[in-house]
């Protein structure tokens, strides 16, 4: 008869003239039922036993199943050549499902006997498909059942180093245990070196080709070198850190100026706290131009980092918003700042007076005069009363500049108890730079007996 994975017949030699032979069928199908016949021969002399088989299909209700599923080919591991296609096929007594080191074509089905068969299929292997086959059973179950694995190697010259899909799979945590740099090769035949990238002297590790290179490393960053056929290849840096962290989460957003003119430097900060494997990612209006430079300062004593990013000479296209998200690679937690920038062409200045030209306040009364300020660069307000400086706070008078924003302002003239002498011309003189505004006032505080000369009434309100 013929043999195969799943039938095999084997006839070992005990002692003396004792021999065994086994018939193993694994995992039997119906179209095993029947006669089997074994006859053994000595010289002109032989002899035979037959027996029946036959083969019950499991019920749908059979879980969990008594044994692990079939993987074929029957192998730890298998060399793909590169752009050839491949096929695994497994078997099992209840539905299967795969794990693949990327998505592949899953084909299932159940034959006549009852088993279920499932396979996958990939028609041009890349690098990528280095890793892991995995099938399993995809019902959940309370007790253990094995799964059955398959390494997949695509070498690939142009390849060497399978790239990662785990986020943030360049990041290492310090352990004092056996810990992981997971620069896999799609070359099983590679000699790879681990290599400490700031003193450039090799590290002692243990390199599986399936895992990366295992051992116990101080905080810093690493790539693992691979000698193939004479050429030496390098992988992307690996970043061990120091210090586990568990602190919860912190970010704070913050710019040196958000108002700027065109060629001034936008400089903004991203302060993280938290553990040390920290992950950033920035948006804003110039990073499709790549317009922003990133430089990190890692501050090891108070557990922070520091993230800062600059466009060295802004245009009225760098306005907008910025973003800073930072994700916490041990608890996956994300926390996202923004901020608006805002860069003009030019200097400017405008002023919007809340009072009229002519204005009046009773005798003991208190009275604010408001006006609202857009000023860039910053805004200079003085008070002038008939020509003459108001102090900034005086017994019956105050005057205040509140700043909103880097842009606005609202200036205020505050009588606390209105005098008769309170009654004049005021003038509110806002500066920045070369440029200058003034507001005028005219102020009659009403007595019981007086009122204000007729000829005040006769000077305008102005706004130069």
């Amino acid at each position: 008869m013929s043999q195969s994975y799943y039938v095999l017949a084997k006839t070992s030699h005990l002692e003396g003239n004792r021999y065994q032979s086994v018939l193993t069928l694994r995992q039997p199908l119906g179209k095993d039922d029947g006669n089997y016949t074994i006859t053994a021969l000595s010289g002109s002399r032989s002899a035979q036993f037959s027996f029946s088989l036959r083969v019950k299909a499991p019920t749908a209700l059979m879980f969990p199943p008594s044994s692990a599923p079939v993987l074929l080919p029957q192998a730890e591991e298998l060399v793909v050549p590169l752009h050839t296609p491949f096929t695994l096929t497994c078997r099992g007594e209840a539905k299967l499902a795969w794990r693949t080191p990327i998505d592949v074509l899953e084909q299932a089905r159940e034959d006549n006997s009852g088993l279920f068969v499932t396979t996958v299929t990939v028609d041009k292997a890349t690098a990528m498909h280095t890793g892991y086959y995995t099938c399993f059973y995809s019902r959940n179950t309370t007790e253990d059942t094995e799964d059955s694995s398959i390494y997949i190697y695509v070498p690939d010259p142009d390849v060497p180093f399978v790239p990662s899909l785990v986020p943030f799979g360049n990041h290492v945590l310090s352990d004092h245990e056996d810990m992981e740099i997971q620069c896999r090769v799609s070359n099983p035949s590679a000699n790879v070196t681990l290599v400490n990238v700031d003193t450039q002297q090799p590290v002692s590790s243990v390199y599986d080709s399936k895992r990366g290179a295992l051992g116990v490393f101080t905080a810093g960053t690493y790539v693992c070198k691979a000698l193939i056929n004479g050429e030496e290849h390098y992988s992307g840096e690996y970043i061990v850190h120091g210090w586990a962290g568990g602190a919860a989460l912190h970010v704070e957003l913050t710019a040196k100026r958000t108002a700027l003119l065109v060629g001034d430097a936008i400089t903004i900060t991203c302060l993280a706290r938290g553990s040390e494997i920290l992950e950033d990612h920035w948006k804003y209006p110039g990073k499709l131009a790549n317009r922003g430079i990133k430089t990190v300062q890692e501050n090891k004593r108070d557990q922070e980092i520091r993230y800062t990013l600059t466009i060295p000479q802004a245009s009225a296209k760098d306005s907008g918003i910025y973003s800073c998200s930072i994700t916490d690679i041990i608890s996956n937690e994300s926390q996202t700042k923004e901020l608006a920038i805002r860069v003009f062409a030019s200097e400017f200045m405008s002023v919007w007076p809340e009072f009229r030209e002519y204005e009046s306040a009773e005798l003991d009364e208190v009275r604010e005069f408001r006006a609202e300020i857009s000023s860039f660069p910053s805004a200079h307000v003085t008070w002038l009363k008939d020509g003459i400086p108001l102090s900034d706070v005086t017994a019956e008078i105050s005057t205040s500049l509140q700043q909103l924003s880097e842009t606005s302002y609202t200036g205020v003239l505050t009588l606390i108890r209105a005098k008769e002498e309170d009654s004049g011309n005021y003038t509110m003189r806002v500066e920045n730079g070369d440029q200058r505004r003034d507001v005028r006032l005219i102020l009659e505080v009403k007595g019981q007996n007086a009122s204000l000369c007729p000829q005040l009434q006769s000077f305008p309100h102005m706004l130069v």
